[in-house]
This record gives structure tokens, C-alpha cells and sequence, in this order.
């Protein structure tokens, strides 16, 4: 009986000090943030695996990373001489070293050197802009008999729009737009019922038409056509009855914030205990079960808890999953062995 009441008492007080020092426990943040850092495979930036080749997207899902944590990013002059490097004379920008420039690629510059904290005043000898400009009217005009018009809005183009806009706007150059006609096709694609064609066509419609400062025809049914999408399981899936996945809830979130408030969801902790279930333990996330994790599911994760307001999750403890204990340094598992025996020898 002695050893048996012995044995509850050793039991409590490991448990009371477990739950009473956290600070001692390895939380999720620190797991992710150690990933992060190891990503970066250079000065110069980062890639999307620690083992991975260092590109611009990577750079800028890292600052993107940092600033969701509240974390700054060392040698920020480092990041600001490589993307300066991967600009060409064009004025445009390269995903990687001896690539071609692109729109997609000169639009995560400018994102990049915003969270760098670039002058404004210096864009203008960077020339990025007439690049963009004329990129973009490739992209998104038709020639009709000499004269430019919308081409036809697919998920591509409706994308597109979107990072037109608002990197002419971080420019500090507005472009001579049709947005009323814009406005107008934007809105036409939600149905007399408030629905899609698709997933994809809500969520990049919505993102664009609050971009212009537009709703959609019916902003209530735009939103539930969007939760129309939400699995059994609580998180988003970008089909009916399909798999949930890490892109379509940050797709879902992203648009609906602009509808509705995403913070009250009633569904709020079953996408967070989704999103966790992606993130590797001493790691962090990926886009599925059994997948390695990535810089970008990573920024995806962190941003599906920054819209649902559950970044105070990540200083919980991190949980090994594929043992089933919180990690805790091990001079701490030491100082609870000696506790124990201090109470043994004192009851011999």
C-alpha cells in the first residue's frame, strides 16, 4: 500500500510540474520558426525545403513568414541585393538565377521588397512598372480590329487582375482601366442563385471584386456558396463531398473575410485542429499526410490561422505526434528523476 500511494505521489508531482513550467516545453512556434530559418540555404534567401534551391518565391513565403510571426529577418540587405540580382534590364524579375523574367515573378518582387520596407520614392529607378504594364496588357486585352479589349475572365485572368491592381498601386501607378466594364464581368459570373461555376471562380471573383472595393451581386449567398464547400470534418475542400486541403482553406478564408466575419465560424476549431494535423512535429507544415513540409504550406498554414485569429495556438506545446508526449529538454526530466528519488530515500 506504501508503494502504491509512494507511486501516486511521484506521478502528481511530475504532473503538476508539467503542467506548471510550459515555458520549458518546445511550442509550436519555435518548431516552425527553426524550420523556417532552415530553409535558408543562403545569405541570399531561402528555398522551399532546407535541402531545396534558393528562388524568389521561397524568399517571399519566408518574409511572409516572419512578419504573420512577428519575427525579423536577419541581413536584410543580403535579400535585398539578390532579388536586385534577378532583375533584368527589361525591368522585370526572375523566379531563379538565368531564368526569364515574368509578371508572376515581378509581382513577388514588389512583394518581397514591401516587407523589406523599400523607399517608394526608389521604385522609380528600379523601373519595374513598364514591364508590369505591359505585361500585363498581353495578358489580360485582346487585339479587336486594332483596339484593345478585356479578354475573356477565366481563373487565370481573374487572378492576374488582382495582382495587376494592387502592384500598380504599391507602384504608385494607377493604369487607365476599364474597371466599370471589369466590374461589371466580375459580377456577372455569380448566378441569378448566387452561385459559381466553380469554386475557383467565387473565391478569385470575390478577391477581385473587393480589390476594385466591389461586392458581388448577392455578398450573403456568395458566402454560402463558398461554405458550401466545408467537408465533414469541419475545414474547406475545393470540390463537393472531395478531400480537404491546405490550399483550398486558405483560398475559402481568404475570399470570405471580405464577406463575412471568419473569426466567428462555428467551424473555427475544426479547421485549426485541420490545419495542426499538417504540421510535421520539431517542424513545419505540409500540404498533406505524409508529404515533407514546406516554406509554402507553411505560409499557407500560418495564413488560414492569421485569418481565424489562432496564432495564440502556437504557444502551445508541440506535441510529437509519433510518440505521444510533450518534449521537454532534458535537464528538466532529470530535475523530476531527482525529485523522485529525494522522495524515496526520505521514506526508506
Amino acid at each position: 500500500m506504501r508503494y502504491s500511494l509512494f507511486s501516486l505521489q511521484c506521478i502528481s508531482i511530475v504532473l503538476l510540474l508539467l503542467l506548471a513550467t510550459p515555458a520549458y516545453a518546445v511550442t509550436r512556434n519555435k518548431s516552425i520558426v527553426d524550420f523556417v530559418d532552415s530553409t535558408r540555404v543562403s545569405d541570399l534567401g531561402f528555398a522551399d525545403t532546407p535541402d531545396g534551391i534558393l528562388n524568389l518565391e521561397s524568399t517571399y513565403n519566408a518574409l511572409v513568414v516572419h512578419s504573420i510571426l512577428g519575427k525579423p529577418v536577419n541581413n536584410t540587405l543580403d535579400l535585398l541585393y539578390y532579388i536586385q540580382t534577378l532583375q533584368n534590364r527589361s525591368g522585370g524579375f526572375s523566379n531563379m538565377e538565368n531564368n526569364s523574367q515574368s509578371f508572376d515573378a515581378t509581382v513577388l518582387a514588389v512583394g518581397a521588397l514591401q516587407y523589406l520596407n523599400l523607399n517608394r520614392s526608389q521604385y522609380t529607378k528600379w523601373q519595374i512598372f513598364p514591364f508590369l504594364n505591359d505585361t500585363a496588357n498581353q495578358l489580360l486585352f485582346t487585339d479587336k480590329n486594332g483596339s484593345l479589349e478585356l479578354a475573356r475572365l477565366d481563373l487565370s485572368h481573374l487572378e492576374t487582375w488582382n495582382k495587376f491592381i494592387l502592384t500598380s498601386a504599391y507602384l504608385n501607378n494607377i493604369p487607365d482601366l476599364p474597371v466599370i466594364d471589369l466590374v461589371d464581368q466580375v459580377k456577372s459570373l455569380q448566378y441569378a442563385n448566387g452561385s459559381y461555376y466553380s469554386f475557383g471562380y467565387a473565391i478569385q471573383s470575390v478577391i477581385l471584386l473587393s480589390t476594385l472595393g466591389e461586392l458581388p451581386n448577392d455578398p450573403d449567398l456568395a458566402a454560402k456558396y463558398i461554405l458550401s464547400y466545408i467537408q465533414s470534418n469541419g475545414a474547406f475542400s475545393s470540390t463537393i463531398d472531395g478531400s480537404p486541403s491546405l490550399l483550398a482553406n486558405y483560398q475559402a478564408l481568404k475570399a470570405l473575410r471580405h464577406l463575412i466575419d471568419v473569426s466567428s465560424l462555428k467551424e473555427v476549431a475544426d479547421i485549426t485542429r485541420y490545419i495542426f494535423s499538417l504540421q510535421v512535429a520539431r517542424s513545419g507544415f505540409r500540404e498533406s499526410k505524409g508529404s515533407d513540409p514546406t516554406l509554402t504550406a507553411t505560409m499557407l498554414a500560418l495564413s488560414v490561422l492569421s485569418y481565424l485569429q489562432q496564432l495564440d495556438e502556437l504557444q502551445a506545446p508541440d506535441v510529437l505526434q509519433e510518440v505521444g508526449f510533450i518534449s521537454y529538454p532534458t535537464s528538466f526530466m532529470l530535475m523530476s528523476i531527482g525529485i523522485i528519488a529525494m522522495i524515496w530515500r526520505r521514506r526508506r
